[in-house]
């Protein structure tokens, strides 16, 4: 019975500590903007990634949805998609930023309950956007986010 209650602090404990750290922004985001910040989360990456990130400061909410959004992607990728390569392509037209993270890995990603998916759908969907996932088994996992930009 110890152990239950200990285990399920544990897991509010961690779920409490995921709240705080995700509110807190990186310095590199913060003074650099988005392209600043995916080089900050590629520094200690073993495996190469490809990046085009050319897009210009945006709107706070915007910029850290999106960063969320890459390291969420390429830390699966690290833990899970036994990859050779990466990349993550980011780009603004019409007011729509796209943010693109893919591998050349397994594949086979799952985004049902229990997903670890689950959480960037969900701060996807707060900001307006939509978050696509194509994993075929064999054939790398691409997680591409479509997030509107309001105007300034």
């Amino acid at each position: 019975m110890r152990s239950s209650s200990s285990s399920r602090l544990s897991r509010r404990a961690t779920a409490e500590l995921r709240e705080i750290v995700s509110g807190i922004l990186p310095a590199s985001l913060t003074r650099s903007g988005l392209p600043g910040g995916v080089e900050s989360l590629l520094v200690d990456l073993p495996l190469p990634v490809e990046t085009d990130v050319e897009v210009p400061r945006l709107a706070v909410e915007v910029e850290t949805t999106a960063y969320f959004v890459i390291a969420e992607a390429l830390t699966n990728v690290v833990k899970h998609a036994k990859a050779g390569r990466a990349w993550v392509r980011v780009g603004l037209t019409d007011g729509i930023l796209r943010v693109e993270v893919g591998d050349d890995g397994v594949g086979g990603a799952r985004t049902g309950s229990g997903s670890g998916l689950t959480g960037l759908f969900d701060r996807v969907e707060a900001r307006g956007g939509q978050l696509l996932v194509r994993s075929a088994p064999g054939q790398g996992t691409t997680i591409e986010a479509i997030l509107p930009v309001p105007s300034r």
